[in-house]
């Protein structure tokens, strides 16, 4: 039945997009065998198989059109069901990375890390590197004199405070992964666009990010397993950045600084995740037919009808609208600045200023402790242009989900959002959440 079911949709989508390609007819458009496009999609396998356990590789959605070079364009759904390989988080490189950062290679269990990340010594060796970060921030830029005095009562408290809460994320990280993904299958999509010649044979494969393309392999697949052990190994560093950066950003008038987000709500973050992954689609036609879409509604790829039916859809703007509604379901009070149909709500801008500057219910992260229910935010010179969900983040890959262009559960990474176009790339989590960072 679920064959069949995607049969019809690929049907479906070839009749729509051929029609929006002006194609002459289905005699003129030539037919991309299965077998072909896996062929082509083989890197990409063999990049997560170094990684993962690998089975039932297959494609959907098959949609090919001429292009105006005489070849053809054909779009199409790489999936597979990808496990760990790794019998343990302490053996996923990016772990390691962040286990010989605090002396803790010899490690012989999971416990065993958390009660060296617990022990005096993990805070001891973290206090110098955050130490000179808050010197550094102090000395100059929009944060200057944001910690107030060094060596001081207040200052030492901010700079204990920083290095308690880095351990505990990255903690939480390693606890999450082996409770969460150890074992455990999850499909994965891939958004492929293949390059036919004349005569229909495949000549390039693009890879979709966001809501474009690039022919980059690197934009969708992991880091090496030397990049990710060297990126794991500077993770503490970026969290302190990142925390330090939130804490000045919040200071208030003089060096006093207010404390790390806790908001008086628990926020369920596996929930909101639920809900992102529930109310999207891997959309392969495009259905957008709001009058006030005529600048680029007619490339707009969704499903309207798996959307929540309780909410207002915007059609060429509905990033904000539905991370909002993740977040709602995962707990976020509304509020009178909040709610449906509000700017806060629907707008990316305003949505960031409400939750970081305004109620400081977000706190600022890094893009690898950035997990499941973590809102992302896509900004070009001036603002923040579009909002996603991040839905999976098991230490080797990241996935996210997304309206506008609908995407569901979609492997990203950090070089492919910066190649989709984006100057600055921002990531958020909620402090006070269940399950814990």
């Amino acid at each position: 039945m679920k064959k069949l079911v995607s049969m019809l949709l690929a049907a479906s989508v070839l009749f729509s997009f051929a029609t929006l390609a002006c194609a002459a007819n289905d005699s003129t458009v030539p037919t991309v065998s299965e077998k072909d496009l896996l062929d082509a999609s083989a890197p990409v396998v063999e990049a997560y198989s170094k990684h993962y356990r690998v089975e039932n590789v297959h494609v959907t959605d098959v949609t090919t059109a001429p292009n105006e070079d005489g070849g053809y364009v054909t779009q199409f759904f790489l999936h597979f069901d990808g496990t760990l390989k790794y019998d343990s988080a302490l053996s996923i490189p990016r772990v390691k990375g962040i286990a010989s950062s605090f002396g803790l290679s010899q490690s012989k269990s999971v416990d065993a890390f958390l009660t060296g990340m617990d022990a005096p010594a993990a805070k001891k060796a973290l206090a110098p590197s955050v130490q000179k970060k808050m010197a550094a921030m102090n000395a100059s830029g929009a944060a200057k004199n944001a910690f107030g005095t060094a060596n001081t009562k207040a200052y030492n408290a901010v700079s204990d405070q920083v290095a308690e809460k880095v351990i505990a994320s990255l903690k939480s990280f390693v606890s999450e992964i082996e409770e969460e993904y150890i074992g455990k299958s999850t499909e994965y999509t891939f958004d492929l666009q293949a390059t036919l010649d004349a005569q229909g044979n495949v000549v390039k494969l693009s890879y979709g990010i966001v809501d474009g393309y690039s022919d980059d392999i690197s934009v969708i697949i992991p880091e090496s397993e030397a990049a990710m052990v060297k990126s794991g190994a500077q993770e503490s560093s970026e969290l302190a950045d990142a925390m330090l950066k939130d804490l000045a950003a919040h200071k208030s008038n003089g060096p006093a600084i207010t404390t790390l987000s806790n908001p008086g709500f628990k926020y369920y973050r596996v929930v909101a995740r639920d809900y992102a992954n529930r109310y999207t689609s891997d959309a392969a036609s495009v259905r957008c037919t709001n009058r006030n879409c005529s600048n680029y509604g007619n490339t707009i790829r969704k499903n309207p009808n798996l959307y929540n039916r309780n909410y207002t859809n915007y059609c060429c703007n509905d990033c904000a609208n539905y991370v909002s509604q993740a977040m709602k379901a995962g707990g976020v009070p509304t509020s009178t600045a909040w709610r449906p149909g509000s700017m806060a709500w629907i707008n990316c801008a305003s949505m960031r200023q409400y939750f970081y500057t305004n109620t400081n219910y977000w706190t600022l992260t890094t893009y690898s402790n950035c997990n499941a229910g973590g809102v992302i935010l896509m900004h070009n010179s001036t603002r923040p242009y579009h909002a996603m969900m991040n839905v999976h983040n098991d230490g080797v890959s990241t996935k996210y989900s997304a309206h506008t262009n609908d995407r569901k559960a979609l492997p990203y990474t950090r070089q492919g959002l910066l190649n989709s176009g984006a100057k600055k790339i921002e990531y958020f989590i909620f402090d006070n959440v269940s399950p814990a960072h």
